[in-house]
Parts: C-alpha cells; sequence; structure tokens
C-alpha cells in the first residue's frame, strides 16, 4: 500500500470535502488530460457497484465520470503526444477545475463506501448536500468550457453537452434518499423508547440493523461503534453529541441482544457487505492472497520501534508513532521528530484511533494476536459525556445486564468477552447502572452486579468510576446480603487500596461488623477477602478507624483462626492487620488476638518465641480471649 493511498484512507473519518484543493502546477497540454483520465478510471473501476445508503447518488456521479472519461480519452488519443497550437487556454483552466473536482468526487464516494453504516443514517443531509455541491460545481464548470473550441467528434461532443444539461436538471433532485430519512426516524424512535426506560424489541431492532442496514454481525457492529466513538472524540464534524452518543448505545446494545457473545471474536462470513468486513478484504489486498505468508504493512509499524504499533498516537508534526516508543523517545531529552526531524512544538499525543482501528482488523485477519492500547481520559470523558442522556444510559444498563448475565452463565471465552466489554463500557457510565442494579435489582441481578463490579474491580483505573457512581458504597451494603457478600468484600479489597475509597467504605456503618460476620462464617476465600478488605480499609483511614475496628469483641479469636487456617493470602493479611492495628493502637487500650496467648493467662512476645521462661503479666480481660497492653509488642506470626 503506497503512502499516497493509506494517507487518502486515513480520511475517511473526515469530512469529504473539508480543506482545500489545488490541482498539480506542473500538470498541463496532454500530461494534464491523461491525469485526468487515469484518475476518472481509477474512480470507476473502484465504484463499479456502490452498496451504500447513498448508491443511488453515488451511481449518478460514477455516470458523469465515465462521460468525462470518454472526453479525456478522445482529446488524448487524437493528441501526438502534445496538445495543438489552437487549443484553449481556457479549456486547460477548465481541466484544472475538473481535476480537483473529480478528486473530491473520488473522497466523497470513499467516504461513503468506508463509513459505519450508522453514521451515514445521521449525516444523510450533509452527505447529499455534498453530492448536490459537486454536481453543481460540474454543471458551472462544464457551463463555461469551450466545447466549440475542443474540435470533438459529433458523438463526443453530444454525451459532454447531455451531461451539461442534466447536470442543472439533476441538481434540484439530489435530496437526501428516502430510506435514508427512514432509517434515522427508526434511530429516534429506538432512543425514544429507550428514554422511556423501555428496550425496543428484538425483532424491530434485527429488522432495522440486519435488513435494512446490512450490519449482520457481531463484529459489524463492534466496527459501527468504533467508527461512531471516533467522531465523538475528534468532533470535528458538526454533529450532534447527544443523538451520536445515543447511536453508540444503541449499536453497542444491538451487539450483544441481537448476536451470539460466543461468535462475536470469530470472523464473520465473507458474504457479509458490513464496514468491517469491506476493511477486511482490502486488509488481504494489501497483503497478497496467501494467508499463510505475509508482511506487516509498514504504515502500521512504528518507525522508531519498526515493530506493529499497539497504540498509535500523533504527535504536532503528524507524525505517527507507537506511543511508548514516543514517550520513551521524549523522555530521554529529544525535542524533534525522529522521522522528519522537525521541532515538536508540544508534548501532546493524539490518539490515532482509526488507525488502531485498523491494525486490530487486519491482525484478526491473519490471526495475529493483538491488544491495543487503552483509551486515554481524554477520550473516555468526552465519550462518555455524548452518551449522558437518558436513552444512552438506559441503553448502556440493558447491556451492562446481558454482560453480567454473562459473567455468571457464559463459556469461558464469552465471561472473558463481557469483563473486557464490561470495563470499557465502565467508561461511558455503565458502573452506575451496575451500582443501581445492585441497590434495587432482583436477587440474580444483584448477585450478577457484584460479579461484574468485581471483575471491573480487578482493573486498577476502576476505583474512579466505582467511586464516583456510588458503587463502591453500594458495595459496602451489599456485604450485608449472604448472597453476595464474599465477593463484594472481594471487590473492596481491590478498590479500597485508594484513600478515598476507603474512606467512602468506612463511613458505612455497617461495613465493619459485616466484614467481621464474613470473617466468622464464611467461605476461605470469603474469609480472604474480608481480612483483606479490613486490612486495606486500616491502612489508609489511619488511627480513627483502626481503633473502631481495635475495639471490636472477638476479632482476635477470628484473626487467629485465619492465621492458622487460612488461605496463604489469608494469613499474609492478617498478619498485616496485626501490625497495623499495633502501629496506631499502641499508647491505647488495643484487642490483641488470642492466638498470641499461649494459655488462658499469659502472653508472649517475639523474644519469648525463643525464651519460654519470659512471661508477661496476665491480663483482667482474658475471659473474653484478648489482651490489655499499654505499650507495642512485636509479635512474630508463622507464615508458610
Amino acid at each position: 500500500m503506497s503512502n499516497l493511498e493509506f494517507l487518502s484512507q486515513r480520511r475517511r473519518h473526515q469530512s469529504p470535502l473539508a480543506g482545500s484543493f489545488f490541482a498539480p502546477m506542473d500538470l498541463s497540454g496532454v500530461s494534464l488530460v491523461q491525469t485526468l483520465a487515469s484518475l476518472s478510471e481509477d474512480l470507476i473501476r473502484s465504484h463499479r457497484a456502490p452498496s451504500h445508503l447513498h448508491r443511488k447518488h453515488a451511481r449518478s456521479l460514477v455516470c458523469k465520470v465515465k462521460i468525462l472519461l470518454s472526453l479525456f480519452q478522445y482529446l488524448s488519443e487524437s493528441s501526438s503526444g502534445f496538445l495543438p497550437r489552437w487549443f484553449p487556454i481556457s479549456a486547460t483552466l477548465c481541466f484544472r477545475e475538473l481535476y480537483i473536482l473529480i478528486y473530491r468526487a473520488k473522497m466523497l464516494l470513499d467516504y461513503c463506501e468506508n463509513s459505519a453504516r450508522l453514521w451515514l443514517v445521521l449525516k444523510s443531509e450533509q452527505i447529499s448536500g455534498n453530492f448536490r455541491d459537486l454536481n453543481q460545481e460540474l454543471a458551472t464548470i462544464l457551463d463555461v468550457l469551450p466545447i466549440e473550441g475542443l474540435r470533438l467528434s459529433a458523438d463526443v461532443r453530444d454525451q459532454v453537452e447531455l451531461l451539461c444539461t442534466n447536470c442543472g436538471k439533476l441538481n434540484s433532485r439530489l435530496d437526501p434518499e428516502k430510506e435514508a430519512q427512514e432509517l434515522r426516524t427508526m434511530i429516534n424512535e429506538f432512543l425514544d423508547e429507550f428514554a422511556r426506560g423501555e428496550a425496543p424489541g428484538s425483532q424491530k431492532l434485527r429488522g432495522f440493523l440486519v435488513n435494512r442496514l446490512g450490519i449482520s454481525s457481531g463484529l459489524a457492529c463492534r466496527s459501527e461503534v468504533e467508527f461512531l466513538e471516533e467522531q465523538i472524540y475528534n468532533q470535528e464534524e458538526d454533529a450532534d453529541l447527544s443523538l451520536l452518543g445515543g447511536t453508540v448505545a444503541l449499536a453497542r446494545y444491538c451487539r450483544f441482544s441481537l448476536f451470539s457473545i460466543d461468535s462475536l471474536n470469530k470472523h464473520p462470513q465473507p458474504d457479509t457487505p458490513s464496514w468491517g468486513e469491506r476493511w477486511n478484504r482490502r486488509m488481504l489486498s494489501w497483503s497478497g492472497s496467501d494467508s499463510s505468508s505475509f508482511a506487516v504493512p509498514k504504515d502500521f509499524c512504528c518507525p522508531i520501534s519498526l515493530d506493529l504499533m499497539r497504540d498509535p498516537v500523533v504527535v504536532s508534526t503528524g507524525q505517527t508513532y507507537d506511543r511508548a516508543s514516543i514517550i520513551q523517545w521524549m523522555d530521554e531529552g529529544h525535542s524533534t521528530c525522529p522521522n522528519s526531524g522537525q521541532l515538536l512544538s508540544d508534548s501532546r499525543l493524539i490518539p490515532n484511533r482509526a488507525l488502531r482501528s485498523l491494525i486490530s482488523l487486519w491482525c484478526s485477519v491473519f490471526g495475529v494476536p493483538y491488544e491495543s492500547g487503552e483509551v486515554t481520559d481524554g477520550s473516555a470523558e468526552t465519550i462518555a459525556a455524548a452518551c449522558s442522556s437518558k436513552a444512552a444510559i438506559t441503553a448502556n444498563m440493558e447491556t451492562a445486564q446481558i454482560l453480567v448475565g454473562q459473567l455468571a452463565d457464559g463459556s469461558d471465552e464469552a465471561k472473558g468477552l463481557a469483563a473486557r466489554e464490561l470495563r470499557l463500557l465502565a467508561k461511558t457510565g455503565a458502573v452506575e447502572s451496575l451500582a443501581r442494579l445492585l441497590k434495587k435489582g432482583t436477587p440474580r441481578g444483584r448477585k450478577d452486579a457484584v460479579m461484574a463490579l468485581f471483575n471491573l474491580s480487578t482493573h486498577p483505573e476502576s476505583w474512579v468510576e466505582m467511586l464516583e457512581s456510588g458503587a463502591a458504597v453500594a458495595l459496602a451494603h451489599a456485604l450485608t446480603n449472604e448472597l453476595v457478600s464474599e465477593e463484594a468484600a472481594g471487590a473492596l479489597a481491590l478498590i479500597s487500596k485508594q484513600p478515598a475509597v476507603a474512606h467512602a467504605v468506612a463511613g458505612v456503618e455497617s461495613t465493619v461488623p459485616s466484614l467481621i460476620k464474613i470473617m466468622k462464617r464464611g467461605s476461605p476465600k470469603g474469609k480472604e477477602n474480608a481480612v483483606a478488605a479490613l486490612q486495606e480499609i486500616c491502612r489508609k483511614c489511619g488511627p480513627v478507624v483502626t481503633q473502631r475496628v481495635a475495639r471490636t469483641p472477638g476479632l482476635g479469636g477470628l484473626v487467629q483462626g485465619i492465621v492458622l487456617t487460612g488461605t496463604k493470602r489469608a494469613r499474609r493479611k492478617a498478619t498485616v492487620l496485626i501490625k497495623i492495628l499495633q502501629r496506631w493502637c499502641g499508647e491505647m487500650t488495643v484487642v490483641v488476638p488470642s492466638m498470641l496467648m499461649m494459655d488462658n493467662s499469659t502472653v508472649m512476645d517475639q523474644s519469648q518465641l525463643v525464651d519460654p521462661s519470659r512471661v508477661l503479666r496476665p491480663s483482667p480481660n482474658l475471659g473474653s480471649g484478648d489482651l490489655t497492653i499499654n505499650q507495642p509488642v512485636a509479635i512474630s506470626v508463622p507464615v508458610p
């Protein structure tokens, strides 16, 4: 794939007629005519049978270019390497304008062919306006073209004159296609249903997505979502972000409600005309037909490391690099672009999500493992803001419920995919939906919500969403529910490593008693989760909470049992908990675990484990199995 071709493809997510266009200054005479013929042939060959929503407009535009091609071919064949002296100068100027027009026409057709189908529905009026503008410009150019001075054959002349006449007549009829208008109305109806708190019927959704749009696989739905999210993040189009965010949520819901989650990672059938599949086929054409032997396209490799880019980003000079490589380059003190040598005006790195999507699709074709970089905070916030409408929130909540159901009942592959998608969905507000489900859902729904939050909590960055959405506090309240208490304790043990979360959880009155109860009656894994959560809360909250925990009746016996019979992680956490209690409670009355007692009247410090003759004083609280001391005691706990 050439650089020119690749750069042209990268414009697929931008407005097709945005920016300024200029004809090459070094083209004139016969070379200009031959270039026009070549450009026209390329357009006709690439868009012989358009399949997108604006195919009627596309066919009309291709037919016009075919007539222009006959004009260029006649002039090229009738000349002997150069244009005659009598060739009008005004015709050369018109041909330069035709070069720009045909180039823009190709960009518009490429844009329609490679854009997400839902995006074409949402932008139907603007795209129809682009076709109308091109038609009007062509009519203007043909109107001033000196046809008489070109000495054309009668046949070619008649075709050009007829084209000039038709351009003026067709312009008024290039309105948004009726099909696109109907589909946009259906999108609005679906979003209205979600806004009322209702999920559209699967039969209606399937008729819309599969039968009308031709999106017939989970992979195609994923491609639609990625494309729409790219538009939200770029915000280069004058788009209604609320409508766009709702459409993203609708497409994501359709992905998991209409298609089997087990088949979402499988390569679709070749006869499915989806956006992602068209790119898959294009990838195959770039790398050759033999899939057993292929080379990574050079445009997918980082210019610094020469490896396949995992997280491509654009620097201020416009060059694309892998994030890790360019960060390392700048950390080493370099202030220039490695590829161009230009000075970097700033250190901002803009994610190249279009290229990353292409790399991901290419890897899926050839079975190359690919884990792309995570969405940056800036893009996540932008997408989350766009998905904040009532319709989007409801759609995301319905999607989350489907995914948490897969966590409970799906295959191992489905569980992995569901967990990954929930983590990505969390950035668009799904955590709030899970928190609501945990508070007010059915018993099964609450269990699924806890499982989903537990999976999310394994990722360090999830604590922010869980705290802001109220999910952390909801998990603390869930500790009182025996059906989900152990999983809730596990999630709290992970997210309570953040001080803000630990303080919020400790502020729930039932948190500590509930954790103590799990330590007493839970399963080995539940006890491990509970002591880990309690240890993190004490570590992050300081003396006030730690002293309250230390005064809990019966804590010593529970810790003793965990140290002696718990899992390896539980024993380690219990040991740390003891040290934290000593640290914050050494100068006051503190409950020391009865595991430290040799019998009902003596207690030992670390030195007495070596010399049994050294015995401390009896405690007045021996009946409770606890010991009151006024100084810190060094304790050695055997941990295998």
